[in-house]
């Protein structure tokens, strides 16, 4: 009777804990109906959420590098063109900017030889002044042998030049004068020898005027500034060299009126022969 009564005891539990479970499942679910009611009739909608900054760039670097393996629209070339375009640029932005750097280097070694300058006068003695002022005196006699120097060799240069040229002048207008000799028979060449007479006494003034230009260049060794005597005789040498081209001119047109002195004289001579 006991073992009885303890599973009617047992029995009346179990089916107490089934309903309670069973009610707590139904309550859930009526819970969760009404959420879902809320939601619907709220009209609540969930967003997605938006890709990053860094995520739009890696994207837009993937379509590039996309574009440059396979450029297939008119988007996608402009994009490689300005891609190749910013390549382009770079060198010429970095030699820019090495020319700047360079000119900020040069202005602070100038400042710091300045300054380093100025610091060693202000430390020195008398007497290293002197020796300093004995080594520029004689820097500047060794400059101004060396400027002799040059001026001696564009001297033998530029005269022997000069010279040959005018040897060349006459010679030319000696063989016009002997062929003036030979057909004075035939045609007047009063006007032609008188031409030739000044264009030579022209010719005997440049033999002199180089004479006297080697004797200039030769007083540059007693002189304290070679320099300015050097230029003197650079713009004399123009003056020479524009002088032996219009002797020059001026023979050449004495041979071209002799021609045509010539071809009438020998026309002259056929209309006589006819008549």
């Amino acid at each position: 009777l006991f073992s009885v009564i303890t599973l009617a005891v047992v029995i009346g539990a179990v089916a107490m804990t089934i309903q309670t479970v069973s009610a707590e499942i139904e309550l859930n679910n009526e819970i969760s109906n009404e959420a879902t009611a809320e939601v619907s009739e709220s009209n609540i909608t969930i967003e997605k959420p938006t890709p990053s900054a860094l995520h739009k760039k890696k994207l837009k670097k993937k379509a590039v590098k996309e574009a440059i393996k396979k450029p297939n629209t008119l988007k996608e070339k402009s994009v490689i063109k300005k891609a190749n375009n910013v390549i382009k640029k770079k060198p010429i932005i970095r030699k820019e900017i090495k020319k700047e750097t360079t000119k900020v280097k040069r202005a602070e070694l100038k400042e710091r030889r300045e300054q380093i300058t100025a610091t060693v006068k202000a430390g020195l003695t008398d007497e290293q002044k002197e020796k300093l002022a004995q080594r520029r005196e004689e820097f500047k006699q060794r400059i101004t042998e060396k400027r002799k120097t040059r001026i001696t060799a564009f001297e033998k240069k530029m005269t022997k030049r000069l010279q040959a040229a005018v040897n060349r002048l006459d010679k030319l207008a000696d063989r016009i004068q002997s062929r003036l000799e030979k057909i004075s028979d035939r045609v007047d060449i009063t006007e032609a020898t008188a031409l030739i007479s000044n264009i030579k006494e022209d010719i005997q003034d440049l033999h002199t005027w180089i004479g006297n230009l080697s004797s200039k260049l030769e007083s540059v060794y007693a002189s304290d500034d070679p320099k300015a005597i050097f230029e003197e005789v650079r713009a004399e040498v123009k003056e020479i060299v524009s002088e032996i081209k219009a002797t020059h001119r001026a023979l050449v047109e004495v041979v071209a009126s002799l021609k045509t002195s010539i071809k009438e004289a020998a026309a002259d001579d056929a209309a006589t022969a006819n008549e």
